[in-house]
């Protein structure tokens, strides 16, 4: 009777989508939006890419029974999003890139669906059930692997005045155990003599994993320096959504690489010497525009460029026959340009950058007494002056965005910490670095010091917007 009310009860203490590995309203169109919005919001510099990837993904989700996994090929230089794309997909169709509409697996909000009782009591059977059970089920792993303890309150953020709320996006963590199906290998080739047990143990993981996760969001990054043997092995899967007792059509394979980004800069910098002449003239583009306006006829052109690409590589490598180098290239259904970042792009980088720090150094819950009252900066200057400290090379960010994230610590935490110091100074009659809530419930604003060499931070005895 104890085995059989134990799994009763781990029946009805069901994970929900995301982190059991399913896709959360795939089929209701609720997740495709949520992938457009996220990207859009996120992606900054890549309106080609967006559009092409996010189509391509809706389509498949919203295809009841597709024959193969979606297989999409992302191209670019370092730094310019391609990583930061698929973490982004994985969030969206995994249920973690949302805040009140979180759904369940049949779209329903999980605070309703989830009663007092299934929060608190449940776990509490669910877990004197196991202890009283022999069954060969390691309950303890079931907890550390599902996280049971957070699931029967996932999407609650604690309580209010006896209420509970609903959680916001950054509660949950994917990557992570919110998305285990989400899983990134790598496919770089090796040396000769280790060819075979790396086909093999590469193999062995995607198989594994999706035999775990039939809807995974599997990236293999580096393939088109995958060897001969693990290149074969990738090649059946991709054709045939199954393997080994695994069947994984409702999949997504992202295969990310930065050949070809030369061409892909060559193709962005043709369009703008041809002054985006594809644009409708009634249409109007301005100097803020974040992402570069390709025409469709150039993008088909660096499509198909790709494509040839990969297939003249792998060609001359002569693993198989033409054939069957055709059909793994085949199997791709999208190649993506990922285009260098112009100015504008890594100003909105920059920008969301900012406003992340902004947001954690204000938040209590993260900060305690420590955290700032408010934290504002003058928008024109200080993006200004942050993204002067990026390094270009004519119209392109030389590292993409990936600067950004070293250039706010270099800048905004020094002048936060200098900021700090003379307030402890002033309180204590002497500077502490130990006393790192100098600036506590305090407003600080943030601009650019006169000299313009760097970023200073000030106390003010109200919030800049009262004093306007």
């Amino acid at each position: 009777a104890a085995t059989a009310a134990f799994y009763a009860l781990l029946v009805r203490t069901r994970a929900p989508c995301g982190v059991d590995g399913t896709f959360c309203a795939a089929r209701e169109g609720v997740a495709c939006a949520r992938l457009r919005a996220h990207l859009h919001g996120h992606l900054h510099g890549q309106a080609v890419a967006t559009d092409l990837l996010a189509d391509a993904i809706c389509d498949h989700l919203e295809t009841p029974h597709p024959s193969k996994p979606l297989v999409l090929a992302v191209h670019g230089p370092p730094g310019v999003g391609k990583s930061y794309f698929h973490q982004l997909l994985a969030q969206a169709v995994y249920g973690a890139a949302v805040n009140e509409d979180d759904e369940t697996r049949d779209g329903s909000l999980l605070a309703g669906a989830t009663n007092e009782k299934e929060n608190g009591e449940e776990t509490d059977d669910l877990r004197d059930a196991a202890e009283r059970t022999n069954a060969d089920f390691s309950f303890s792993s079931f907890f550390e692997y599902a996280n049971v303890d957070r699931l029967v309150n996932y999407g609650l953020k604690g309580t209010r005045g006896g209420k509970r709320h609903l959680s916001n996006s950054h509660d949950r963590v994917c990557p992570g155990p919110d998305c285990p199906a989400y899983k990134i290998v790598f496919g770089t080739d090796y040396v000769l003599s280790e060819a075979d047990a790396q086909s093999a143990a590469l193999k062995n993981a995607i198989l594994n994993h999706l035999k775990s996760f039939p809807a995974s969001v599997l990236v293999v990054e580096e393939y088109d320096k995958m060897g001969c043997l693990a290149r074969g092995m990738l090649r059946q899967l991709l054709e045939k959504g199954s393997g080994d007792d695994a069947e994984f059509k409702n999949s997504i394979f992202v295969l990310e690489a930065n050949a070809g980004f030369l061409t892909i800069k060559k193709t962005l910098d043709e369009e703008t010497q041809r002054g985006l002449s594809f644009i409708d003239a009634e249409e109007s583009v301005d100097d803020t525009t974040p992402s570069p306006l390709v025409s469709p006829l150039a993008t088909t052109k660096t499509q198909r460029f790709l494509r040839d690409l990969v297939f003249s590589k792998w060609a001359e490598e002569k693993c198989e026959d033409i054939a069957d180098t055709k059909k793994a290239v085949g199997a791709v259904d999208v190649f993506a340009p990922f285009f260098p970042l112009t100015k504008n792009a890594v100003v909105e980088i920059v920008r969301a950058h900012l406003d992340a720090r902004v947001s954690d150094k204000t938040d209590v819950s993260l900060n305690g007494d420590a955290a700032l009252r408010s934290f504002t900066y003058d928008d024109e200057t200080v993006l200004r002056f942050l993204v002067n400290q990026i390094e270009f090379e004519g119209e392109y960010a030389i590292e993409g965005g990936k600067e950004a994230p070293a250039t706010l610590s270099r800048f905004v935490t020094r002048a936060l910490r200098k900021a700090a110091l003379r307030e402890s100074e002033s309180i204590f009659g002497f500077s502490s670095l130990e006393r790192n809530n100098a600036l506590g419930g305090k407003h600080v604003r943030l601009f650019v010091a006169p000299r313009g060499n760097e970023l200073v931070a000030e106390v003010r005895t109200e919030s800049f917007e009262a004093e306007g």
